[in-house]
């Protein structure tokens, strides 16, 4: 073995190793030794020794990774041994061994990237070529890189894919962890022997690598593409962004038969169609060897393929040839994408609108953005070049909910901005609007248990444990959430940052669109102050032409529509005139109410406030539903309790049920209890003879109350403040009725698409 290993592992270690090693060729020249702090793993070495081995731990987090090959094969071996020293948790002077085992200048190096990453998202790297390899023995390629929160269960193991399938060979790779930032270095040679650069495309290479965090990779198209090499992982990326708007796309004409899987069923199908359309795709975008007229000619001849495909089964062939054809629509469409780009987050897409199916979209945008991101795709549409609107962030609870979300959020997004360009008919500014579509947190369920595993193995007290969980929890999401919003933004300036003759900033990005684009944002649902501030110094520091202009609403500048309750004085007007158009004086009369969206929202809290008010003595609101319960009171909720809920930004289920009136109730879906290994129940408080009783709700009964109660309560007037678009529609509207008969009077709608047009 080399001197490093015996500076590295003690004898006692060695021991062990060795006495494994006499039955290394019948464990099948695998071995992994346990240890109270360290795994180490024994093996065969070659390309995709580190593959074999990271495999088998993508459950934990890896602090600390070593390998060390050794200068002769071990007995019964046929080639060089590997081992490979993992620590789960962090070892103490891990992070300060790596440092001083480095040259001063790369010391000086690994901080400079370390402190670049605290406030960066992408990955902060450094390659250096050793040109005098074959004299030192040093691996040929020496990267070094520094990155945020990366995802620690499983990373390396993704890492060493990429490397993998790029004809590389890891000669060593030293992981540490300073905070939340990875410190990586990576030392690589080609797998034949020769340099790395002259067996790999470095760069493409590195497009890959810097999207390992954002992108899972193990899917349908991995097996179809990046393994057998047929395209490249890069090339892989742009078959998954394919996948994904192709979806969007065809899911309105038929959401069972152009469904997310059957889209990549039809790619994977016919290999090698999808590979000439990501040759087209290069024709036309490529930075480095683009011509329309090659794309034109391998165009002519794929649409000759697919016209001529047949597989004996008709439907499917229907179905593959409609799923191609629109990819060929999406890359006609695309006026410019940041997919060539070196060092990026997310991939983003200007589209020509005209690819519209105009029976379901009948109205014309003027432009369309398309944005997919770690865990998210978005779009931006504007129906006028100078437009407004706000960043709606969609954050669905569970991947259940995400997945029928995903058929929609294009249509949201447009039918938001349409609704916007309605509202804005009189003013200057079109309408506009951005929808992002976040995957559920539970995405990083794993990342939490390695969080609790870690404490538990410090010896932290239980019930502080407990605490940090929470502490934990809410830090993440807000880290995901932020990062996400952070993805979605840089992907879309760099697709619009341009001089006053259009010509854009980022170099290297081919245009088809050659003119200017000034983009105007403002906060929507979860977009909140920090993130306000972020964009708006971002666009001053990218030296946009918009300035702080890009958003509005920010702290400091524009107007706080929570504080200021502009939307809810508009809808409180509407109200009025309905109550007095039905012989109701909401003065003088008393009147009933029903509200979607909860106390601590825009509108719906502010409706709250101003029935309070104006009409503290005749207002009664009955039933209201947000995201954390539903409530009923026969006699009325106390518009004084509930108007402090507003103010100290509090949902429903804090609603003190001891003011509960005699067969009123309290739906709180954040408590729970265990029923069995299967099942929860849900509390709910209720008013049942004077006293105030808990009632443990089974999840049909608690689904069933929580989308019931609010339609099924008869009041005077409902007015939706919050909920999802289409959550009263042309097919469950019968939920609203009672009979025949409509459980309110009439309906003034504070929440935009709460019903749908039919």
């Amino acid at each position: 073995m080399p001197p490093k290993f015996f500076k590295e592992i003690d004898e006692a270690t060695r021991v062990i190793i060795a006495r494994n090693l006499l039955s290394f060729p019948l464990q099948d020249h695998f071995i992994a030794i346990q240890f109270p702090d360290k795994i180490i793993v024994l093996c065969d070495d070659g390309p995709d020794a580190d593959l074999k081995v990271l495999k088998q731990y993508t459950h934990i987090a890896i602090r600390y990774y070593r390998a060390f090959v050794s200068n002769a094969p071990p007995p019964g071996g046929t080639g060089p041994l590997r081992i490979a020293l993992i620590h789960s948790h962090e070892e103490k002077g891990a992070a300060a061994r790596l440092f001083n085992a480095m040259p001063p200048e790369r010391q000086q190096l690994a901080l400079a990237l370390a402190e670049q990453a605290k406030t960066q998202d992408e990955c902060q790297y450094s390659v250096r070529k050793n040109e005098d390899w074959k004299k030192t023995g040093a691996p040929s390629l020496q990267l070094m890189l520094a990155w945020k929160n990366v995802p620690k269960a499983g990373f390396l193991y993704r890492l060493s894919k990429i490397i993998y399938h790029h004809h590389l060979s890891l000669q060593k790779m030293v992981a540490t962890y300073t905070g939340d930032v990875l410190i990586l270095s990576l030392g690589l040679h080609g797998v034949e022997g020769k340099a790395a650069w002259e067996e790999a495309d470095i760069d493409d290479f590195l497009k890959e690598l810097v999207l390992a965090k954002y992108f899972r990779v193990t899917d349908a198209v991995e097996a179809t593409f990046t393994i057998p090499r047929l395209l490249t992982g890069n090339e892989a990326h742009l078959v998954r962004n394919f996948v994904s708007f192709v979806h969007q796309v065809l899911v309105y004409t038929d959401p069972n038969l152009y469904s997310h899987d059957n889209v990549i069923e039809a790619f994977c199908r016919h290999p090698e169609l999808t590979v000439q359309l990501v040759q087209a795709f290069q024709a036309k975008f490529d930075p480095k060897n683009h011509s329309l007229r090659r794309y034109d000619k391998i165009k002519e001849e794929w649409l000759r393929l697919v016209d001529k495909l047949d597989t004996g089964q008709a439907i499917n062939d229907t179905r593959r040839k409609q799923i191609f054809k629109q990819t060929l629509s999406f890359i006609d469409h695309t006026l410019k994408t940041n997919f060539y780009e070196p060092n990026k987050s997310a991939f983003a897409f200007r589209l020509d609108p005209h690819y519209l199916d105009k029976e379901k979209f009948p109205e014309m945008p003027y432009g369309i953005f398309f944005i997919r991101g770690m865990y998210f795709i978005g779009f931006n549409i504007r129906f006028k070049d100078l437009a407004r609107g706000g960043v709606r962030t969609v954050i669905p609870d569970r991947m259940e909910t995400f997945l029928t979300e995903r058929n929609t959020i294009f249509s949201e997004a447009y039918n938001l901005a349409l609704t916007q360009q309605k509202k804005n008919k009189d003013i200057p500014e079109g309408g506009s609007k951005t929808a992002i579509l976040l995957e559920p947190f539970e995405v990083f369920a794993k990342e939490e248990t390695i969080y609790r595993e870690e404490m538990e193995a410090e010896g932290i007290d239980p019930a502080v444990l407990e605490e940090r969980l929470k502490i934990y929890a809410k830090d993440q999401k807000q880290a995901y959430l932020f990062s996400s919003q952070r993805s979605f933004i840089e992907s879309l300036m760099t697709l619009v940052n341009c001089e006053e003759d259009g010509s854009l900033l980022a170099i290297g990005i081919v245009d088809y669109w050659k003119r200017p684009e000034y983009i105007y944002l403002g906060p929507d649902e979860n977009m909140f102050n920090d993130m306000l501030i972020w964009i708006s110094n971002y666009a001053v520091a990218q030296g946009y032409k918009p300035g702080r202009s890009f958003i509005s609403g920010r702290p400091g500048g524009g107007i706080n529509h929570k504080e200021v309750g502009v939307t809810s004085y508009g809808v409180n007007v509407y109200m009025e005139e309905t109550l007095r158009f039905l012989g109701i004086d909401p003065k003088t009369t008393p009147f009933t109410v029903k509200i979607s969206g909860g106390p601590d929202g825009d509108v719906a809290g502010n409706q709250i406030l101003n029935l309070y008010k104006f009409y503290p003595k005749t207002a009664k609101l009955l039933a209201l539903t947000d995201v954390s319960g539903t409530i009923f009171d026969p006699a009325g909720l106390d518009l004084k309790e509930m108007a402090e809920l507003f103010h100290k930004a509090l949902p429903i289920r804090n609603y003190p049920p001891e003011k509960l009136s005699e067969g009123g109730f309290l739906l709180d879906l954040k408590t729970k209890r265990e029923e069995s290994a299967y099942a929860t129940q849900t509390l709910c408080w209720r008013k049942k003879d004077g006293k105030l009783i808990q009632d443990w709700l089974s999840g049909n009964e608690m689904n069933h109350l929580y989308r019931s109660n609010v339609h099924q309560v008869v009041v005077d007037i409902f007015i939706p403040c919050g909920g999802r678009p289409r959550t009263l529609n042309d097919d469950n509207y019968i939920s609203y009725l009672i009979g025949e008969k409509p459980t309110s009077k009439a309906i003034v709608e504070g929440a935009n698409l709460y019903l749908t047009p039919g």
